[in-house]
Formats: C-alpha cells, sequence, structure tokens
C-alpha cells in the first residue's frame, strides 16, 4: 500500500510538472478524448476512491477482525474525501494525463480518436472495451492458474539444481 501511494505522488508531481508543457489545443483534445472513454476526473476518482477503500478494508479486516462497523463508514468517507479534494479540485486528474496523452498521440491523431469514437463503430468500441478487458483479465487469471503448478515444479527443481533452498 505504501508503495503504491509513493508511486502515485511521484506520478502526480512528475505529471504536473510536465503538464505545462502540452500546448492548449492538445489539452482541449485529450481532455474530449477523456470524457468520450469514461476516463473524466470524477469516473476516476470514484474508481481510485473504490480501489483504496477496498484495499483498506481488506487490511483492516486482517489486522483487526472485531473492528466497529462505524470504522469502515468513516473510512470511506475520509477516503473519498481525500480523494476528491486531490484528485477533482482544480483539474488534478486531468494535469497528470496531459503529458501523458501527448507524449503518446499527435493532435492530428487526438483528433482522428476523437472522430472515431463520434461514429457509431467507435461509440460500440468504447462501450465494450470494458467488457472485453474484464473478460480478458479473467481468461487470462485462469490460464495463469493452470500454468501455477508446472512453473512452481520448474522452479523447485531449478532451484534443487542450483542448490537453493
Amino acid at each position: 500500500m505504501k508503495k503504491l501511494i509513493i508511486l502515485l505522488t511521484w506520478l502526480f508531481v512528475s505529471s504536473v510538472a510536465a503538464a505545462g508543457q502540452v500546448d492548449s489545443q492538445k489539452k482541449n483534445l485529450i481532455e474530449e478524448l477523456l470524457q468520450q472513454i469514461g476516463n473524466s476526473s470524477a469516473q476516476v476518482s470514484r474508481q481510485f476512491s473504490n480501489l483504496f477503500i477496498t484495499q483498506m478494508e481488506q487490511s483492516l479486516k486482517r489486522t483487526n477482525p472485531n473492528i466497529a462497523p462505524k470504522a469502515f463508514r468513516i473510512m470511506e468517507e475520509e477516503i473519498n474525501a481525500v480523494i476528491h479534494d486531490e484528485l477533482l479540485s482544480g483539474n488534478k486528474f486531468s494535469e497528470m494525463m496531459y503529458p501523458i496523452y501527448a507524449k503518446k498521440f499527435s493532435t492530428e491523431e487526438l483528433q482522428q480518436i476523437i472522430d472515431f469514437n463520434n461514429t457509431p463503430l467507435g461509440k460500440k468500441m468504447i462501450k465494450v472495451m470494458p467488457q472485453i478487458t474484464r473478460e480478458a483479465m479473467l481468461v487470462g487469471q485462469a490460464y495463469g492458474k493452470k500454468l501455477a503448478p508446472q512453473i512452481k515444479d520448474r522452479v523447485i527443481k531449478r532451484f534443487e539444481k542450483e542448490g537453493i533452498k
């Protein structure tokens, strides 16, 4: 959890510093694209809050299984408040995204993506991509579980061969 917080802090600081280097036309296009694909600041802050809440709830339940239910409500309220203050106020999420998208796409490419996303096929792609991603992750997890015993056996044999205990 600490590593995640440190990484996010570093990403925020470096992204905000780099965001000033993205011209306003490109920023506007990136913002429009983020809105189209459902990565607006509000949507991402909800996802981010939910991630933190889930991780902290699991951690609290492990370390203190008898914790009062009120603690979870308080934790959720405070996490939501911090995420709101840090990501939504002042458009900070978008500021972090500008240099990332600007590095990967030219102004013309951003416009082409936006134009495509406005077509029926583009709208369908935006709609189904989260489902495809979830299904792909499930297939990947199942495949990983299938491979786990084979990987474990090979690693153990290699450790034995190399004299590692």
